[in-house]
């Protein structure tokens, strides 16, 4: 009897500490198109003028594994000063995979998608992933812009008959509104 205890005891142990080692909940990690988790210690991203871009991953072992932008859905990682961020591949241009480019999560769910992206490190700048507006939210003429196009929606109209001032609180108050109401 006390051995079957002990046996029992071993693997209750065992399976608790297989289900996902403590080391991995702060590792950096890809999670791929195909649902599939890459974990790694190190994160790089690079790319060529004209060509798809790649993220290679190093792991604890030192085993490198090369992924293309194409195939990556989110990565979760940390960048200087120990932030951690989650990113998306998001094409610059429609329909074109050699514009593919990591930007920050800010709005995912709903038809309107709001990301963050640094594309001259003077700071983050707005990008909008839809079917009525792809592309920055730079500039008034650009935010008014996509408040034309979401103003097709009758219940955006009403919400907002007057133009919300251009800010990035406003930005995802508009975009929230949009994507609860009006897909």
């Amino acid at each position: 009897m006390k051995n079957l205890l002990k046996n029992i005891c071993i693997c209750l142990l065992v399976a608790s500490c297989t289900t996902l080692p403590s080391s991995k909940k702060n590792q950096s990690f890809i999670i791929l198109k195909t649902k599939d988790s890459i974990f790694g210690n190190k994160i790089r991203f690079s790319r060529r003028m004209n060509k798809l871009g790649q993220v290679k991953v190093v792991n604890a072992a030192r085993e490198k594994r090369i992924v293309q932008y194409d195939e990556i859905y989110q990565v979760y990682h940390y960048r200087k000063g120990q932030e951690f961020y989650v990113e998306e591949m998001v094409m610059l241009t429609p329909n074109n995979p050699i514009s593919y480019t990591p930007m920050d999560v800010i709005i995912t769910k709903g038809a309107l998608k709001l990301y963050e992206h640094d594309p001259t490190n003077w700071g983050n700048t707005s990008f909008v992933v839809s079917d009525v507006y792809h592309g920055y939210i730079r500039t008034k003429n650009e935010y008014y812009t996509l408040l034309s196009a979401l103003n097709k929606c009758t219940d955006f109209r009403e919400k907002f008959p007057e133009k919300p001032e251009f800010t990035q609180s406003n930005l995802e108050k508009v975009i929230h509104y949009y994507n609860e109401n009006c897909e």
